[in-house]
């Protein structure tokens, strides 16, 4: 994914381009550099799931009995995606000893590189203003609507609307969550596929537009798993990482985290 962000702050890291890096082949042989007590976890301020990846870096520390810290990346890669392998690289390298909300979607995965297992699951519902919508074919004769461009949710709504069943529907892609919702909410669409972390945003800032939200019941997608992205070379903290954010997710924490920050749409 770019980060759920690209599409994770646009919307992840799943979609990636063969280019890479160029890395030296001792870089697979040196060992990690010191971190002390602290563990530095790279995170988007723009994804909508900053919150949750601050709280569950915390919690991760405080289980492997580390300091939590975070840096803040910029999206400043606004075109490619060598560009933004390059700013990761420096990012892991500098600044940070892992990133935070990184897609398992992201194929092929550069060697450099390991994913933590999944601390979060995400998942697409569909938003819309007309009552009791929950799918694209419930909607009304010539509805548009709205999904986060080059997502795994924008590809198989195409893929469905290709096969021709309602072919007066139309399928608008767009580069964010919130300019999914302030389309709908301004009547530019008539509905939009959003992912679960973007729920949030509805709550703040579109409480009083009419915008509905239900379960997307067609076409079915499955749930992307976000994980913590490290250079490949730092086995023992992806081991560290994979034990503590399986005790999180065993106990609910996790589950309890993203449900206080208003990730289930059941509480909408």
């Amino acid at each position: 994914m770019r980060r759920l962000a690209l599409a994770l702050a646009v919307s992840s890291l799943a979609t990636v381009a063969s280019a890479q890096p160029m890395v030296q082949s001792d870089f697979y042989e040196g060992a990690a550099r010191a971190r002390g007590n602290r563990i530095i976890f790279c995170v988007w301020p723009s994804s909508p799931m900053v919150e949750l990846d601050r709280a569950v870096g915390e919690q991760i520390a405080s289980l492997q009995l580390l300091e939590a810290q975070f840096y803040d990346v910029s999206l400043v890669s606004s075109g490619t995606q060598e560009l933004f392998e390059q700013e990761l690289f420096v990012h892991l390298m500098d600044n940070c000893d892992a990133a935070m909300g990184t897609s398992h979607t992201w194929r092929p995965l550069p060697e450099w590189l390991t994913i933590s297992e999944a601390y979060f699951d995400v998942t697409y519902v569909l938003a819309s203003s007309q009552p009791d919508i929950g799918s694209p074919f419930d909607l009304p004769l010539d509805a548009r609507i709205g999904s986060l461009m080059l997502s795994q949710a924008d590809m198989t709504l195409a893929m469905t609307l290709s096969t021709g069943n309602r072919p007066d529907l139309r399928r608008i892609p767009y580069d964010t969550p919130g300019n999914i919702l302030r389309a709908i909410a301004g009547g530019q669409l008539e509905a939009g596929i959003i992912p679960n972390h973007a729920l949030p945003l509805l709550l703040d800032q579109y409480a009083d537009s009419g915008i509905e939200v239900a379960p997307l019941v067609f076409p079915v997608l499955e749930t992307e798993p976000v994980g913590i992205v490290l250079l490949s070379r730092d086995a023992y903290l992806r081991e560290l990482l994979d034990e503590a954010i399986a005790a999180l997710r065993a106990d609910g924490t996790i589950a309890e985290l993203a449900s206080n920050l208003g990730f289930d749409p059941k509480g909408l």
